[in-house]
């Protein structure tokens, strides 16, 4: 590059030690060239000489002669064995052989998440691919809030040719906490991952190392279409809080590792089996692959309905008895169950006839009014809805087709506001003015408010 970069900005390095780690927390830092097989480290518990040591390494490297190396400036982000500080005089770097193992962590404290673009080894991303990252980047941070995870765990990065999400924890460092970072990790990937970007699944041993913020990511050759840029901090919540372990559980329960934990759930209460869901599925004429078992249920990958380059989305039926359509990428998570049912009713032209919910109680298909002949001893008898019997299956079909169309950005319909007065006036006239007392069916949307933690504006700069 014609232009000189920076390779470090000392008030990043200090801005992330601040948010990563607490003061007197143990930190090994390191540089390494693996051509030479030379590795440099140092362990620090003095986060201002730490900062400073990370500024000279991203400005001058280590070591004199052959044994010199330049390379990039990373950091243990999990707390170490103080122990460790006796092995050099602390607060300084040297040639070592041997660097922080996963025994020496006392606790994980983050999870790292790296979502970095696929390309050949060796080499800085370009500007597209970074923006697929980013693409993904905030995908996955969307997904997270959907399941749960508040704000305050979640801390966002650029890597330089990727992005980093650290997800705050609190958990042992042990064999069980292993194994659910791994799922967990394996679960982003069936998220948001595609063929372009990966979400990385060997960053899940405790020991893992990330790139100092504040330094610049060199890879390859610095150029005009490969260039080095700045890692930085980019979503930094007010306040910091470590997720709980059920939720990490809820995230890796959509791994697609068969050696899973089963989630613990109630005796099954929905009408859906294994047989049933099948046949549905099979009247649907959805294009599926064979169901395999999948965390104490079962699961169906086919086509996604709404596009079909998609096709990694699922039918995933529960222990509970209920199952769910969903579609890993951001522009079909709007498609609910309801729309998935509606689409193959409307593709076949019939209405198929569903199982009982063994949930709630389902409205009879002639509603009866008691309320007056009740009281005179008299017969119930079925309300006339119109000139025909109509049932409530046909009202609620007609209010779901209302819905759907809706959702399709017709130009015909009414503004929404007039909605409510409109859906009144369609049970008023279907129910002929007769039904006194009924049921309603309230149905939760899909569609909930995001909160705007987005890679999109804060990062606009940095992937140019």
């Amino acid at each position: 590059m014609s232009v000189e970069k920076k390779p470090y900005d000392l008030a990043e390095i200090r801005k992330a030690i601040g948010v990563l780690f607490e003061p007197g927390q143990i930190v090994e830092i390191r540089m390494m060239d693996k051509k030479k097989k030379l590795t440099a480290a140092g362990w620090f518990d003095d986060m201002e000489l730490m900062a400073k040591t990370v500024a000279k390494l991203a400005q001058d490297g280590f070591g004199e002669g052959y044994k010199q190396i330049h390379e990039n400036v990373f950091w243990t982000c999990n707390p170490v064995h103080d122990a460790l500080l006796a092995r050099q005089p602390k607060n300084t770097m040297t040639f070592v052989d041997a660097a922080t193992s996963d025994q020496n962590v006392l606790r994980r404290r983050w999870i790292p998440v790296d979502i970095d673009p696929l390309r050949p080894s060796g080499v800085s991303a370009t500007n597209e691919e970074k923006k697929q990252a980013q693409q993904v980047a905030n995908q996955l941070i969307h997904k997270l809030e959907e399941m749960g995870f508040p704000d305050s765990c979640v801390v966002g990065g650029n890597s330089g040719n990727g992005y980093h999400l650290l997800i705050r924890c609190d958990l042992p460092n042990d064999k069980e906490s292993l194994d659910l970072v791994k799922r967990c990790l394996k679960a982003m990937q069936a998220m948001v991952g595609n063929d372009k970007v990966e979400i990385d699944p060997s960053v899940s041993n405790a020991a893992r190392i990330i790139k100092c913020y504040g330094t610049l990511a060199r890879k390859g050759i610095d150029d005009e279409k490969r260039q080095w840029r700045m890692a930085k901090l980019l979503i930094v919540p007010e306040k910091i809080e470590p997720c709980s372990r059920d939720l990490l559980e809820k995230l890796a329960a959509f791994s697609l590792d068969k050696e899973a934990k089963k989630p613990v759930t109630e005796k099954p209460k929905g009408p859906w089996n294994k047989e049933n869901t099948q046949a549905y599925l099979d009247w649907t004429t959805w294009d599926w692959q064979k169901p395999v078992e999948y965390n104490g249920g079962w699961k169906w990958i086919g086509t996604c309905p709404c596009d079909s380059q998609h096709k990694d989305a699922a039918i995933i039926l529960s222990p509970d008895g209920w199952w769910n359509f969903t579609c890993f990428h951001a522009s079909c998570k709007g498609f609910t169950n309801d729309e998935f049912k509606q689409f193959f009713e409307d593709k076949t032209g019939e209405e198929y006839s569903y199982p009982k919910s063994k949930r709630q109680t389902v409205p009879s298909f002639d509603v009866e009014d008691t309320a007056d002949d009740d009281a005179h001893g008299a017969e119930s008898k079925s309300v006339p809805l119109g000139h025909k019997h109509e049932t409530f299956a046909t009202l609620r079909k007609k209010i779901d087709e209302l819905q759907y169309a809706s959702r399709k950005d017709r130009d015909d319909l009414p503004p929404v506001k007039k909605a409510p007065d409109l859906i009144t006036n369609l049970i008023w006239q279907c129910l002929n003015k007769n039904l006194k007392i009924f049921k309603s069916d309230t149905r939760r949307s899909s569609m909930s408010t995001s909160r705007s933690s987005s890679f999109i504006r804060s990062c606009r700069a940095s992937s140019r």
